[in-house]
């Protein structure tokens, strides 16, 4: 008897440590996904504003010093 429950104690451990790991394996390639869409986000918003600061600049013929006063 006491042999039966050690199988079932050891085969329960075992399910428990196979489902731990694919679940993290799972869980991760998700996590993978999810950072490569936010990423592409990220880029497409930032290429977004800087197309959107270039139409913000100075207008031609006119230059700022580094102080960002106009010179004439």
């Amino acid at each position: 008897m006491i042999y039966l429950l050690g199988e079932i104690w050891a085969y329960l451990v075992g399910a428990g440590i196979i489902g731990f790991l694919t679940g993290w394996f799972l869980q991760r390639s998700q996590q993978q996904r999810k950072i490569n869409y936010l990423e592409r986000l990220w880029k497409a918003n930032m290429a977004s504003l800087e197309m959107e600061l270039s139409s913000f600049r100075k207008p031609a013929g006119r230059e700022t010093t580094s102080t960002g006063t106009e010179q004439a």
